[in-house]
């Protein structure tokens, strides 16, 4: 049987309605936890693991269920959902519930083993770390795996941790060997580097001895040679500072020479170029002087004539004016009055050209 409980000829419409589930997951709730496990044997795990497996069947058939009828009946698909929803939750709910210690003792085996796992490689390791020990570290090393049975709870890997700790065992007690073999070759050579030392501080005593006296007629040789050296070097420094300084006071000289032959023809060149400047401004200048006489009598013959037409422009309008009015004069018989009545009537109705009375 696959579910917890017999869900055969159910009716849907009852199921799903006035709370009609219910009673159903109840009776599937009362029903697993009336049952008694025991994570600690297989036979209680696989019950554990069969159990969560028939409650998730059961909620998926009641689920199944729920979609057949909200396909058939649509205008309830809110209430089915609702109750389809409910069951998913209180069902996984509790297959957590009932599943929960085993899903513990899983993650604690899971765990276990892994430790067994890591002290194995560590097992392995032990060994292969100790190739720089000394024989009393080694020593030691051996002790703690003779005793590390003790130290952790193995169940299924004791045949493969107890190998690994045989053999990491088997090789320390190799190279336990190796060590002592070695350290006591080291404490023999030891000795025999001392007694070799012993012997040559004695012999390089006595050639230090034998070679002092050879030092100090050397240092007395090199100390009176390095004082000749030094008094040829002085003199030769002392000779070539002379020849420098001359050198340099020659070179100088002619630096001097040169510096006064280039002031001069800089000089010479810059005299030249300010004759031929002055040239040049002296002709510009009178150029200049002569186009400034050319303009001004330009100007004083353009008065002239401007004033000798302006005057005879004057003297014709004099001559149109005394015309006009000496004819008005000739034709007026009357007095003097009458004459400048006349006049003034003629400029009026300007009869007399160029003349105008502003009023």
């Amino acid at each position: 049987m696959s579910e917890l409980i017999v869900l055969d000829n159910l009716n849907p419409i009852e199921i799903f309605t006035n709370n009609g589930l219910d009673k159903i997951i109840e009776r599937i709730e009362k029903e697993a936890r009336s049952l008694v496990l025991d994570i600690s044997t297989e036979k209680g795990r696989k019950e554990i693991a069969s159990l969560a497996y028939k409650i998730a069947k059961s909620k998926t058939y009641l689920d199944d269920l729920g979609k057949d009828l909200v396909s058939e009946w649509k205008t309830k698909s809110a209430a089915v959902d609702h109750e389809r929803k409910k069951t998913r939750e209180r069902l996984d709910a509790l297959k957590e519930e009932i599943r929960q210690p085993l899903t513990e003792y899983e993650e604690k085996e899971k765990k276990r083993i892994q430790d067994a796992e890591d002290a194995i490689r560590g097992l392995e390791n032990w060994a292969m770390t100790a190739d720089d020990f000394t024989a009393d570290d080694i020593q030691g090393r051996i002790e703690f795996l003779i005793d590390y049975e003790a130290h952790h709870d193995w169940r299924e890997f004791d045949q493969r941790a107890m190998y690994t700790r045989e053999k990491s065992l088997s090789t320390l007690k190799a190279k336990l060997e190796a060590r002592k073999q070695y350290e006591a070759e080291q404490e023999e050579l030891a000795k025999f580097r001392k007694a070799e030392a012993e012997r040559l501080v004695k012999e390089h005593e006595a050639k230090i001895a034998a070679e002092a006296a050879s030092k100090a007629k050397a240092e007395a040789e090199r100390i009176a040679k390095e004082k000749s050296e030094r008094e040829a070097a002085f003199a030769e420094k002392a000779k070539q500072e002379i020849i420098k300084q001359k050198e340099e006071a020659e070179r100088k000289t002619l630096e001097a020479e040169q510096a006064k032959k280039d002031a001069e023809v800089k000089a010479a060149i810059e005299l030249k170029a300010a004759q031929e400047k002055a040239t040049r401004d002296a002709e510009i200048a009178v150029q200049k002087e002569r186009e400034r006489a050319e303009a001004e009598k330009k100007a004083e013959q353009a008065i002239i004539a401007k004033r000798e037409a302006d005057k005879a422009h004057k003297a014709k309008i004099n001559n149109d004016v005394m015309q006009v009015m000496v004819k008005v004069i000739l034709n007026t018989e009357g007095q003097a009055e009458d004459t400048c009545k006349a006049i003034i009537t003629a400029i009026a109705k300007g009869e007399i050209p160029h003349l105008k009375i502003n009023y």
